[in-house]
């Protein structure tokens, strides 16, 4: 959609844009996935801005509120997160843990008992926490690398029991009040969903 304006707007420095996107795909018979094609779940704003003079940066790209800028800037250290360390497999700070992964967990296979203890601990890294997380697993999904693929197959094989694991404390610390209801509902649906993809 795109929204003309008759009169100019002047935009002046600590000034914010926001754009809000909505996703739709109930219509769809197919799964639909996160990418650039119009088939996708994707968000695009277009800004015309005048002069270009006064202009820093040509694009503008984030995921959420983390700008890409800054996200892929090597120095940059967000929330914590530095993406040279947590990239770096044989990083001193890293080094244990992504070898604990590779020889604790399989890939495309059951959570062993072993690998999810690995896998929450990788998953309680700053890199792994909200939107960043969301950075990391969505361009490990997309990447070409086999390796790459291979790794985060094995970080997610324990997802359904962690999960499953997060439930059953939501429960304990729930009152019997409508919410814990709903909480014990969805979880029992959940857990027998998980018990049959444990069980294949």
């Amino acid at each position: 959609m795109l929204y003309r304006y008759e009169n100019t707007i002047e935009v002046f420095p600590g000034d914010e844009i926001r754009t809000k996107c909505v996703f739709k795909s109930t219509s769809k018979s197919v799964t639909t996935f996160q990418g650039d094609a119009t088939s996708d779940e994707m968000c695009f704003g277009f800004l015309t801005v005048h002069p270009i003079t006064n202009i820093r940066y040509t694009n503008c790209l984030s995921w959420n509120s983390i700008s890409a800028f800054k996200l892929w800037n090597q120095n940059a250290v967000i929330d914590g997160c530095d993406r040279r360390v947590f990239s770096n497999y044989t990083h001193p700070d890293m080094a244990r843990l992504y070898q604990q992964i590779e020889t604790r967990c399989q890939p495309l296979a059951k959570c062993l008992e072993e690998c999810k203890e690995v896998v929450k601990e990788f998953q309680r890294h700053p890199c792994m926490q909200g939107s960043l997380g969301e950075v990391f697993t969505s361009y490990a999904r997309t990447s070409e690398s086999v390796e790459v693929l291979r790794f985060y197959s094995k970080v997610q094989s324990c997802d359904l029991e962690i999960m499953r694991e997060q439930l059953l404390e939501q429960m304990r610390n729930t009152d019997n009040t409508n919410m814990g209801a709903k909480i014990r509902g969805e979880f029992w649906a959940l857990f027998l969903f998980v018990s049959v993809i444990l069980m294949v």
